[in-house]
């Protein structure tokens, strides 16, 4: 049994904090860097990043039950369409926080994705089996 699931409408303002913070990051994103670093035990480093230009997208969301509650461990799926009518392309997946928020990103802009969610309400358990 899959269970009804609805994006969440809310204004940033009402948000799980967390995804505020995500939100405000990535709608304010114009530029983008990356480094490596292994620090040795005891020291401490100081540096300075150069942020490149980075136009990217990406996707903020929250997953809410059909009482508003969000949604914990749903499993999201992030596809790129098929334009042309072939088969949609799984890109990234990952589960829902406590908060039911999710974050898919960067995105490619004026590209077109598809977002499958799923929550079962199978509730599993373990079978112990003795050899006789």
């Amino acid at each position: 049994m899959v269970l009804p699931i609805m994006f969440s409408r809310r204004r940033c303002g009402s948000s799980p904090p967390i995804l505020r913070q995500i939100g405000a990051i990535y709608r304010h994103m114009s530029g983008y860097a990356k480094f490596y670093f292994r620090p040795a035990e005891g020291e401490q480093i100081k540096t300075a990043v150069h942020i490149e230009p980075d136009c990217r997208s990406a996707l903020c969301g929250v997953v809410l039950d059909m009482h508003e509650r969000p949604v914990r461990d749903a499993l999201v799926l992030l596809l790129r369409a098929a334009d042309d009518g072939g088969d949609d392309m799984i890109l990234a997946y990952c589960f829902t926080s406590e908060d039911g928020s999710f974050v898919f990103g960067p995105l490619q802009g004026n590209a077109l994705y598809l977002v499958r969610i799923f929550k079962s309400s199978v509730r599993l358990r373990e079978l112990e089996i003795k050899l006789e």
